[in-house]
């Protein structure tokens, strides 16, 4: 089961250090990784376990830690310094985002990858999915949970949940595979096609229509701001990172070079930071899309 990971510890950064035969990025959970000490940087969070798949919203993290010998799911406020567990099962728990109140990731509880969802304002779990088959890579927007998921006919769909009214349903589903979705207002992007020949989509939630923003190559690891969509492609035979206007639907190229990779981006609002191979080892690299300048963090 190929699920994207991010390996950026809190207490360093971490070099990628497992196999990945079709060269996509897209890791199996378990993946090894060495850390690296931080230099000037601010450490926040700091223990002699290790620490992954970080998420910030506004004055919080979210991340998951495997100090009680398997990965856990925890939540830190930056204000106060103080650190919460949200899950306590023995089972891997992995790939949490946030919005608000409510923090979602994936488990292994039930032998299969099943959603849950806390609610920090009532401390309150819950168990959001409950099928047999495996759900994987959510997101959350406002009173919106999305997620991708296994059918009948053995392909991935996307499902969300309504939390408002506590409906589970199908978003998108059709031929080939949708999986990877990241959600913000009005608009869902995902990726659909067979692995590694994946293509990125928009869809729009209140007309119920439906963008296809590349054609070609292989592309994955969408992210979504209110005005834009960023994702890797290998088009140029190495990775690159690049930006779509959803108003203008238009694409420009944030980061592309032959002689080396740009790698997971991550955009809030005009600002994009993705990691950057080109001195070597990677470091990260930020874009404004507003001035089209590149620094290197």
């Amino acid at each position: 089961l190929a699920i994207q990971t991010q390996y950026i510890g809190l207490t360093g950064y971490a070099t990628i250090d497992c196999s990945d035969a079709d060269a996509d990025f897209y890791y199996s959970e378990g993946c090894p990784s060495a850390e690296t000490s931080c230099a000037s940087e601010n450490l926040i969070v700091t223990s002699s376990s290790n620490k992954r798949d970080l998420e910030v919203y506004q004055n919080q993290i979210v991340y998951k830690d495997d100090i009680n010998g398997n990965w856990d799911i925890f939540h830190y406020d930056i204000d106060t310094g103080v650190t919460k567990q949200l899950s306590t099962s023995s089972a891997s728990d992995s790939n949490p985002k946030f919005y608000g109140n409510y923090v979602v990731w994936q488990s292994l509880e039930n032998g299969n990858w099943d959603i849950f969802m806390y609610d920090l304002s009532l401390s309150s779990l819950t168990q959001v999915t409950t099928l047999p088959t495996n759900e994987i890579l959510p997101d959350i927007y406002d009173t919106t949970l999305v997620w991708a998921s296994t059918s009948s006919y053995g392909d991935w769909d996307i499902s969300t949940r309504d939390l408002s009214t506590g409906i589970n349903s199908k978003f998108v589903a059709k031929a080939n595979d949708q999986s990877a979705p990241r959600i913000h207002s009005d608009y869902l992007v995902y990726t659909e096609g067979t692995s590694p020949n994946l293509n990125i989509y928009l869809y729009q939630i209140s007309t119920g229509t439906t963008t296809q923003v590349t054609s070609s190559g292989r592309n994955n690891a969408p992210e979504i701001s209110e005005s834009h969509i960023v994702w890797q492609s290998d088009d140029a035979s190495t990775w690159d990172v690049y930006a779509y206007e959803i108003s203008s639907r238009t694409t420009t190229t944030i980061s592309a070079d032959t002689a080396y990779n740009e790698r997971l981006p991550k955009i809030y609002s005009n600002q994009v930071v993705w990691m950057d191979d080109r001195n070597g080892v990677f470091d990260v690299f930020h874009y404004d899309l507003t001035t089209a300048a590149t620094t290197q963090v």
